[in-house]
């Protein structure tokens, strides 16, 4: 019943199987893809200082193709668990992600390894999006040179500088299990929105999350897992797909851009997790909604 086992039984594109036709229908497809895909097998877990309490998650680099099957484009890569097999299983994730065609991107963090730094642009019809990530253990608000400061610095000369029409700000942080956003999703949020960002989604929680609309840009806190290997028996099942159409009149964003919420379960079974997510339909999508509209009316 592992993942390990689905995919060698299923192969790669059975696990987001209900959702490519629908990804394949849109000029971008971005996931926090967290855990390391390596094929080198003389990598062992980094030690996080939580003794056995610590979680470590790590495929093969072929596991990649469940992105590509499923016309995913791009993963933010920019999470906790990005490097649990150090800064070369990282790397080994990178050429995993680029050998199946797909970008990647993430920001400035601790590990100070330059090859994590990086946005990705997207050009289309003209028009250019920038997207960035942060994991919020590199986030300081309290020091003026620290990462936030940094982010902030970027979306500002990004958008001041026509390098990008619109910026999309990720945060990898949050409360694991939590119904509330935190004092640095709030700081993060307003920084990024101040400084220029269009669109803030943030994860890690593991659950979905409300939103918030600041100055007409939309902030999600949490989007709840996707498609999750980490528990074959997880208590929460909910999830939500944040489908953003941008909208440009010669070459400024326009107001009336679309946003759409797709809720989801991260199983299509009923008592445990195959690691096939599906679309929510009828009551069970409306209870999401609600759930979603109460934590935001707690925000």
């Amino acid at each position: 019943d592992s993942f390990f086992a689905v995919y060698e039984r299923e192969g790669a594109g059975y696990f987001l199987k209900n959702f490519a036709d629908f990804f394949a229908e849109d000029d971008l497809t971005v996931v926090n893809l967290e855990g390391v895909l390596t094929d080198n097998n003389a990598l062992y877990p980094r030690d996080k200082g939580k003794g056995d309490d610590g979680y470590w998650f790590r495929g093969p680099a072929a596991y990649a193709k469940v992105l590509s099957a499923a016309s995913v484009e791009v993963a933010s890569l920019a999470n906790n668990h990005a490097f649990d097999y150090g800064a070369q299983g990282f790397r080994d994730t990178i050429a995993a992600v680029e050998a199946e065609g797909l970008g990647w991107f993430g920001t400035y963090n601790k590990n100070r390894d330059p090859e994590t730094e990086k946005f990705y642009f997207y050009t289309k019809d003209g028009v250019t999006i920038c997207l960035m990530s942060l994991l919020w253990d590199d986030y300081n608000p309290q020091d003026p040179n620290g990462n936030g400061a940094y982010l902030r610095q970027q979306i500002t000369e990004i958008k001041q500088s026509g390098q990008a029409d619109a910026v999309i700000a990720i945060l990898h942080g949050g409360q694991e299990y939590g119904r509330h956003r935190t004092k640095p999703q709030t700081i993060f949020t307003k920084m990024a929105i101040s400084a220029g960002a269009d669109l803030v989604i943030c994860h890690h929680a593991h659950v979905v999350m409300g939103m918030d609309v600041i100055n007409n840009r939309s902030a999600f806190y949490s989007l709840g897992n996707f498609c999750f290997g980490g528990n074959s028996t997880p208590s929460d099942t909910d999830s939500m797909i944040v489908q953003q159409t941008f909208t440009f009149h010669k070459g400024k964003l326009k107001k009336s851009s679309k946003l759409n919420i797709i809720p989801c379960s991260i199983t299509s079974s009923s008592g445990y997790n195959d690691y096939c997510p599906v679309p929510l339909t009828g009551d069970e999508k409306q209870r999401v909604l609600d759930k979603i509209s109460q934590y935001s009316e707690e925000l």
